[in-house]
């Protein structure tokens, strides 16, 4: 027993504060390292233990970090179909739009869109727990463009230029002159 201790019973109260050896002793913490190896022994297996429950910790942590992770919806594809989305001056228009869009008013839920000019379409994926597709085709509806069954904002319609106009108000691709491509300059 360490000096200054006192017995109760089976219990061994120390002062100053003590700690427990391989030996079966309590050391003096101040006194660990002047006395014999296996007291050394026994600072060294409470390095270790501190180790191992600071790992243990860390293991957790990073297990709760991937359950949350786990739990988040997988990003999802839809196809919308644009008839008065055939020109690159269209896709032009309607890609800045969507960007700006996404970063103030879908919280990012965009994650990305591809454009088909030749079949008049879009296919955006998204994240549904930030929006839907009906979000989406708003969206598009405001910036001018038809969508699925929803018509465009009338007000945006008129402001796009004429290449974007639908069919029947004289829009989209004429005879022998392509605009699904952008034009090269020289």
């Amino acid at each position: 027993m360490a000096a200054g201790s006192i017995q109760l019973g089976k219990i061994t109260l120390c002062e100053p504060p003590c700690i427990p050896c391989l030996c079966g002793e309590w050391i003096e913490a101040e006194a660990l390292p002047q006395r014999h190896g296996i007291h050394r022994v026994a600072q060294r297996t409470t390095k270790t233990l501190y180790v191992k429950k600071t790992l243990l910790l860390l293991l957790i942590a990073v297990g709760i970090s991937l359950a949350s992770h786990a739990q988040q919806p997988k990003p999802q594809w839809v196809t919308i179909k644009s008839p008065n989305l055939k020109c690159w001056e269209c896709k032009e228009r309607l890609e800045k739009y969507l960007v700006v869009e996404n970063k103030s008013n879908m919280e990012s839920g965009m994650m990305q869109w591809k454009i088909n000019l030749l079949q008049g379409e879009i296919k955006v994926q998204y994240l549904p727990d930030r929006i839907n597709p009906e979000v989406i085709r708003t969206a598009m509806n405001n910036a001018g463009f038809d969508a699925d069954d929803s018509k465009a904002d009338e007000e945006s319609y008129k402001k796009l230029p004429q290449a974007c106009k639908r069919a029947a108000d004289g829009g989209g691709p004429q005879k022998g002159k392509p605009c699904h491509v952008p034009p090269v300059s020289y």
